[in-house]
Order: C-alpha cells, then structure tokens, then sequence
C-alpha cells in the first residue's frame, strides 16, 4: 500500500503521520510524491507505523 493511500485509509493528515515518523510534513509529502526516498531507518519507523501495511516495496514502486 502506499504511503498516501495509508493515510487516507487512517484519516491523518501530513502532519500527523509525519509526527508519528519524526519526520517534517514536507519531507513526508515529498516521500509520497516519489521526489524522496526515505533512509533506512525512516523505513524502518513506516513499517512499524505502518504495522507493516507500507512496505519498502511500495515505496519503490514507480509513480504513474
């Protein structure tokens, strides 16, 4: 699942989700966006957030 598509799923907005991975929202947009690609242990902290629903597969996937 991507990351967007997950927080819409919760009903958070950028700046929760992105508190809860220790993250700035702009980093978190960019994330989602595929502008970024997060360090490992962002990864870590998503999946984790996540409980696993986004994983690293999903953020590699390419953008349409």
């Amino acid at each position: 699942m991507k990351l967007k598509e997950f927080r819409r799923k919760k009903d958070w907005t950028l700046a929760h989700f992105a508190s809860l991975l220790s993250i700035d929202k702009s980093t978190l947009c960019n994330y989602e966006k595929g502008r970024r690609f997060p360090r490992s242990a962002t990864i870590k902290k998503i999946e984790a957030v996540t409980n696993r629903e986004v994983r690293l597969s999903d953020l590699l996937e390419k953008k349409n």
